[in-house]
């Protein structure tokens, strides 16, 4: 989708109002790479899981668009949105306003202190805001994670994971980083992120 149509489709948001997400707003990248914090994941499928219920999602379509999915509960486990494969699924459309730049989505929820912005202008993926999920919040743009309204439980940094998953339980409020792609997931590290990621798409594309 060029920035002309991106622009037109702007100009028309009751669509997305309505649900049309899909064909309005998509990513200008090939690749399913996340960044998170100072770290990345690289990974076709779910990349965060709380409690087993699959939060955020990465997927490259069969026209190698970027495609993303997710799941956004309030502090008290109501769950107020989905974006399933960029496609507006659940939620009372309502309750937030959207607004858009080229490749990319700030969403803001009207009655709640809870925004997240999608963001795929500086090459790859980015999300900022705060997942809530059993007694959890993730900050995703620092990646630390916060369990019953403790002190940060875990921050990780500097590295970029391939073909890996977060897995956080609150019955321990520990987050865990686990392989999906068994023979190949590795965990990079490296001092440059361009360089990480250089080396996990290299990693993935062998996948």
């Amino acid at each position: 989708m060029t920035e002309q149509q991106q622009r037109k489709y702007k100009t028309n948001p009751h669509n997305i109002r309505d649900g049309l997400i899909s064909g309005h707003f998509k990513f200008l990248t090939e690749q399913p790479v996340m960044l998170i914090g100072n770290s990345e994941f690289i990974n076709s499928g779910t990349i965060l899981f709380m409690d087993n219920d699959p939060i955020l999602s990465l997927y490259i379509d069969a026209n190698r668009n970027l495609e993303f999915s997710l799941k956004v509960y309030d502090e008290n486990d109501a769950l107020l949105m989905i974006i399933e494969k960029n496609v507006w699924i659940y939620g009372n459309p309502k309750i937030w306003d959207f607004k858009f730049k080229y490749n990319k989505l700030s969403i803001l929820n009207k009655s709640r202190d809870i925004a997240m912005v999608i963001d795929g202008s500086n090459k790859y993926l980015s999300i900022k805001g705060s997942l809530y999920k059993n007694n959890a919040r993730l900050e995703v743009e620092s990646f630390t994670m916060y369990h019953e309204d403790k002190s940060p439980s875990q921050v990780i940094s500097g590295l970029c994971f391939v073909g890996a998953a977060m897995y956080y339980t609150s019955s321990d409020g520990n987050l865990n980083i686990n392989k999906t792609q068994e023979a190949l997931s590795r965990v990079i590290s490296a001092p440059d992120r361009e360089d990480r990621i250089k080396k996990g798409i290299e990693v993935y594309n062998t996948l």
